[in-house]
């Protein structure tokens, strides 16, 4: 027979259970947060207002990506009274 503290229904077992779902789970979303880094720049329309999209398309120096700045759609400019155009910068790989 298992020591009380090895036991299904011990709280040793349960702590090393918490701790292993603790662990899985930060493996799982580790990953997740990851920036996804694009081949060519997205679509009009397919980042939003404000949101940076990292992208490899050989237009900066070596060692750097483009950053694209979301902006607004300028069609929307009258419902919305303002439009701001996409920003675009070379930034170091990390």
């Amino acid at each position: 027979m298992l020591p009380p503290s090895l036991q299904m229904g011990g709280r040793r077992v349960t702590d090393f259970r918490m701790l292993g779902l603790a662990i899985s789970l930060a493996l799982l979303i580790g990953p997740a947060a990851a920036q996804q880094i694009y081949s060519q720049e997205p679509a009009k329309g397919q980042i939003r207002s404000g949101q940076k999209v990292l992208v490899d398309n050989g237009r900066c120096p070596r060692g750097q990506l483009l950053e694209v700045s979301g902006g607004t759609n300028p069609g929307l400019r009258g419902r919305h009274g303002q439009s701001t155009e996409r920003s675009r910068r070379c930034v170091p790989r990390t």
